[in-house]
């Protein structure tokens, strides 16, 4: 399909371009004829580029199959252009304004602008005959009605065909793959449509690309251009050329006197602009705005869209390396039978492909729940043709392309509960040999203290307290190893049983009150008095809160106080405990329940003595009861830990369950 740079008009060129024009005009030269008596009869259509009328069909097909150009002001059909009058000219011989016209004699004309809408030009039709007088107002009159009739139905025509190109073009846009394809399309179509010797894209957004531009009869392919966003904030609008900044149109190619500038808006997100020029100082208007905002509505959408599918696209193509690379086993379960798995889910089952997919779960999966330490994820054995492997597993159900899929994604911890396994027993041998011989000179040292009488002075008294109170402090050390020992052995076990949460909380404060005496802190209990009885392991739960209100001891300075308060919130038993400590800082509101962590005051000393293991063995005992431990803490404010465990019975720890 051929465009050519000088166009007639918005819609002369369509009609050309579908051999559709001939025709329409050959039927209103032929309803001329009917009405009006003539040796011939002609239709000029208007080139705004050119500043010419063209003359398309008549009466006479070998005098007007010519397409024979004059200029504005030449001739009859060039005057009523000009001046945008009908003409009535009795005897051309004696009208100065007229020569005769063509290869015989004329003796009277009429001629009758062609209007579009808003008395736009679209042509001339002119009516001749040889005899003078031929022609009078009642004949012109009749030429005026067809010459409207006739711009309606051009006009229609012409929207009809608008509507093809426009739907032509947004059937060829759903099949393009880039931004070349959409340029091109969009420079025939805009072509096909308008005047058009310069048109320029683009894109700025969501990812800027390099500009398009297309120049007519231009020796350079895809000149520089400077960047003419500045002029979206006007809107879709028709430019002369002294209205773009200076050096906005590289002088290549055909000099533009008329532009056509419109953003590419989806949303209103702008994404670019277009920038459509035309040789003809007066080529566009609002009509070609509109035009062009449905063209570019088109281009826009196709911009967000592509680069939605470039998104998706490269989500995708992250998703599948993941699931290519990982170092994870990753198990694709559709309708409990397996769909997809990875390198790594390969290795770790120890099969071939075609041994795999399309089979049942459960003839590929062979797992059994393990125990684990607390806190851990699931841990199960799988059973495989080269041995048997223990593996942490987690589950995610997902909806893809209308199906329902599971997705297991299992890591092989076999080494790694191995070493566990020997670092549990390494420390558990060695806490039980330390514990042997602190036990006896703990238990020695208090046979001296409770014999010692006047046998010994008071130097000697205070040193034996000192081997007494560091002996009592290794001891909790040893016990709080041995504890962590067996929670990551996944031999830890909770004596459970009924117990009254507020008779724990008085127990606890009753035990500590001397130490509150010497620190001068005020201990206060706020304890329901007839509360109920919930099942947990008391000896667990009095570790867990004498260790959070010894802690609240060591940071409480003199004068200070700490409440400990029991609540009965539905479905939870809370504790909580209190101070007016310095507090902690909110980034170590998490760090504070690890391993060794010791918060560290202002000064830099740490806030607490001891092992940093008490408020890790806490949470993980709390844990174990199905509760949770938390702190909320502010700097100079003091401290509240909490920690709730289940009321109820029925909300002991679940029983692992294999996937389904």
């Amino acid at each position: 399909m051929k465009y050519s740079s000088t166009s007639f008009d918005v819609d002369t060129l369509a009609l050309t371009r579908e051999g559709h024009l001939h025709s329409s005009l050959r039927e209103i030269v032929a309803e001329a004829s009917r009405v009006i008596n003539f040796q011939d009869c002609s239709i000029a259509l208007y080139d705004p580029v050119q500043q010419e009328l063209v003359t398309l069909a008549g009466s006479n097909p070998e005098l007007h199959t010519r397409h024979t150009r004059f200029k504005i002001g030449q001739g009859i059909g060039g005057h009523v252009a000009e001046s945008l009058e009908s003409a009535l000219v009795v005897d051309v011989s004696i009208d100065p304004r007229f020569v005769q016209l063509g290869p015989r004699p004329v003796g009277s004309m009429l001629c009758v602008p062609i209007f579009q809408e808003g008395r736009r030009l679209l042509g001339t039709i002119t009516a001749v005959s040889r005899q003078k007088d031929a022609f009078g107002e009642h004949q012109l009159r009749l030429l005026e009605m067809i010459a409207s009739m006739a711009g309606r139905s051009l006009a229609q025509l012409v929207r009809a065909q608008q509507l093809q190109v426009l739907y032509e073009m947004g059937q060829q846009l759903l099949a393009s793959t880039d931004t070349d394809q959409v340029f091109d399309l969009l420079r025939r179509s805009v072509g096909g449509l308008m005047s058009c010797d310069l048109l320029h894209l683009r894109q700025i957004a969501p990812i800027p690309s390099k500009p398009y531009t297309w120049w007519a009869a231009s020796p350079v392919p895809d000149p520089p251009w400077p960047d003419l966003s500045a002029l979206m904030a006007g809107g879709a609008r028709v430019l002369l050329a002294e209205d773009l900044p200076p050096g906005s149109i590289p002088p290549v190619g055909v000099e533009c006197h008329s532009f056509l500038f419109m953003p590419l808006l989806v949303a209103n997100t702008a994404l670019g602009y277009v920038l459509v020029g035309s040789g003809a100082r007066r080529a566009y208007s609002s009509e070609h705005v509109a035009t062009l905002e449905t063209i570019g509505g088109q281009v826009a959408l196709w911009l967000r869209n592509a680069a939605l599918n470039r998104r998706v696209i490269d989500q995708s193509e992250r998703l599948e390396a993941l699931f290519l690379y990982s170092s994870e086993a990753i198990v694709m379960l559709t309708d409990g039978r397996v769909t997809r798995v990875n390198p790594a889910g390969f290795r770790l089952l120890g099969v071939e492909p075609d041994r795999v997919l399309g089979e049942q779960q459960d003839a590929v999966l062979c797992l059994s729940p393990v125990e684990a330490a607390l806190g851990e994820r699931p841990l199960y054995q799988l059973r495989t043709p080269r041995g048997s492997r223990e593996v942490e597993m987690s589950i995610s159900d997902v909806v893809a392309a209308g199906e329902e899929h599971r997705i297991l994604t299992l890591r092989d911890v076999t080494e790694q509960r191995e070493l566990e396994r020997a670092k549990a027993h390494f420390m558990s041998m060695v806490s039980h040999e330390l514990r042997t011989p602190l036990g006896s000179v703990l238990g020695f040292a208090d046979v001296l203290y409770m014999s010692a009488g006047d046998r010994m002075s008071d130097e000697e008294i205070e040193y034996l307290e000192h081997i007494r109170t560091s002996s009592r402090r290794l001891v909790q050390l040893v016990n709080d190893i041995l504890d962590l020992s067996r929670m990551d052995a996944g031999r830890f076990h909770l004596s459970v049983g009924p117990m009254l949460p507020g008779d724990i909380a008085r127990q606890v404060l009753a035990e500590l009150s001397e130490m509150a005496r010497s620190a001068e802190v005020l201990l206060e209990a706020d304890v329901p008095p007839n509360g109920s009885a919930i099942h947990g392991d008391a000896r667990r739960v009095h570790q867990v809160l004498i260790n959070i209100v010894g802690n609240a001891l060591k940071v409480t300075p003199v004068g200070g106080t700490i409440t400990v308060r029991v609540e009965y919130l539905g479905q939870d038993v809370r504790f909580s405990v209190e101070d007016t400590g310095p507090g902690i800082p909110e980034h170590e509101h998490e760090r504070i329940f690890e391993r060794f962590y010791q918060p560290v005051t202002s000064r830099g000393l740490a806030a607490t003595t001891g092992s940093g293991l008490g408020l890790t063995i806490a949470r993980q005992l709390v844990e174990a009861h199905q509760g949770r431990m938390w702190l909320e803490s502010e700097v100079g404010r003091g401290s509240v830990f909490f920690f709730t465990l289940p009321a109820s019975r029925k909300r002991r720890r679940p029983r692992r369950e294999l996937p389904t």
